[in-house]
């Protein structure tokens, strides 16, 4: 996880909680359907949410440059979604609105409380971050 998370850091810029909540889509969807084959992901275009994107990027592989990550930008801020395919199965990760919510009204103004938010956020309780639907 360490290097992962220094590649990401690396790929973004910095550490923030939504790289980390990216991150963690990522990595679940890895551990229920294997190397996802593309994913789906709706956000809207503006950071800080938009960061997952980056995250999801890093974890899975999948990225917009090759082809398998497609970005559908929604104008409701607390709305993030994504659906991660592999050949035979898929995973529809919804990102928590509260924690959403709560991120963005008690936003970190400082790098080092960004840096401590995001590391809280990479050992939190999954269901916490997000419900895992199946879907064929």
């Amino acid at each position: 996880m360490e290097d992962l998370l220094k590649f990401a850091v690396r790929l973004h810029g910095h550490l923030g909680p939504f790289l980390v909540l990216g991150l963690r889509a990522g990595l679940a969807a890895r551990r229920l359907i294997g190397k996802p084959a593309s994913v789906e992901v709706n956000v809207s275009p503006k950071p800080p949410v938009s960061c997952v994107i980056d995250g999801i990027q890093a974890s899975s592989g999948c990225t917009v440059g090759n082809g398998r990550l497609t970005l559908n930008p929604t104008s409701d801020r607390l709305e993030i979604r994504a659906v991660f395919r592999s050949d035979k199965k898929a995973i529809e990760i919804l990102f928590s609105r509260e924690l959403i919510e709560g991120l963005l009204s008690r936003m970190p103004t400082s790098g080092e409380e960004l840096e401590r938010k995001a590391m809280s956020l990479l050992g939190e309780d999954e269901q916490r971050l997000f419900t895992l639907k199946t879907r064929s």
